[in-house]
């Protein structure tokens, strides 16, 4: 696994046998993780990842800010509270 540094980020690589790139960033210390095809170069990954500095600076700062929520923390929805009736209008009432 190699890690690049883009000015004050820093992302793990790792090549694998797979067709196309694959970002991941992992909660909760906002690590960023590539996983590349074999076929790629690390220029290319850096590439790749200066192409999406702005999505991954708006995904880590929101990760840092929010941070995980603990399982005691979040609210559980009922699944009969989500099963609505299906409202449709019938094509004369649209005329």
């Amino acid at each position: 696994m190699t890690v690049i540094t883009l000015s004050d980020l820093s992302a793990e690589i790792e090549w694998k046998a797979i067709k196309n790139v694959h970002l991941t960033i992992y909660p909760p210390d906002a690590r960023i993780h590539v996983s590349a095809p074999l076929a790629m170069t690390e220029d290319a990954v850096r590439l790749f990842l200066i192409t999406k500095l702005p999505w991954i600076r708006q995904r880590v700062s929101q990760i840092l800010c929010f941070g995980r929520k603990s399982l005691l923390q979040r609210t559980t929805v009922s699944f009969e509270s989500r099963l609505r009736p299906y409202s449709c209008k019938s094509r004369s009432a649209r005329e």
